[in-house]
């Protein structure tokens, strides 16, 4: 049996790995259990309560739903601009932001997905979060300049105290709000006079 027919046989809750259930007709449905299905959809109400938009924004307000498909409708039909992590589909979604894989970056697929989709936003490789490197800021600006060719407003991420200092004035920055995840260690103050876009949630 193929990949896929194993994957459509699966529930559609990414963390149970059990077998979907089948419908009276002997069809496979998409869940294991009604407790499944009612899971499926308390998250996708938490969901749309989550991403309510003001009437009027004033900033862009971008969502990434972590290649999650009906999240990506309902944040479309709410009026968010729509992000995605490199890899990902778009399931046929205009795409404005364009993320990088944070763990196993890889630039040439994600300078690709930068060339597919033509985002207002993009960010290139994140800088290291274990040492300041000439090295690694040379590194992200020759990548910030190939994609700058694909986007309007290509991202440089810093990650630590000291990088932001290495980089020209005119680089746009990208704050990555500390999570458990991964973020930003330095201080704020260092962002002083420069062009800060603050970053993005991704649900999924």
């Amino acid at each position: 049996m193929s990949k896929m027919a194993n994957d459509l046989r699966k529930c559609a809750i990414p963390e149970c790995s059990n077998p979907a259930r089948l419908s009276s007709t002997g069809r496979t449905g998409k869940y294991c259990s009604d407790a499944c299905k009612q899971k499926s959809y308390r998250e996708r109400k938490a969901f749309r309560n989550a991403v309510a938009l003001p009437s009027k924004p004033r900033l862009d307000l971008i969502v990434c739903t972590g290649g999650n498909r009906e999240f990506l409708r309902i944040a479309c039909e709410a009026g968010y601009m729509l992000g995605l992590r490199s890899g990902y589909a778009s399931y046929g979604y205009d795409i404005q932001f364009v993320d990088s894989e944070y763990q196993r970056p890889n630039f040439e697929r994600h300078k690709r997905t930068t060339m597919k989709y033509r985002p207002k936003y993009a960010v290139v490789p994140d800088l290291s979060d274990k040492s300041v490197s000439v090295a690694d800021v040379e590194r992200a600006l020759l990548q910030y300049e190939q994609i700058s060719q694909y986007c309007q407003i290509p991202l440089i991420v810093p990650k630590l105290p000291g990088q932001i200092a290495l980089l020209p004035a005119d680089v746009a920055i990208g704050f990555s709000v500390p999570s458990s995840y991964g973020g930003a260690r330095y201080d704020l103050y260092e962002l002083q006079n420069r062009r800060v876009h603050p970053a993005w949630r991704e649900f999924g």
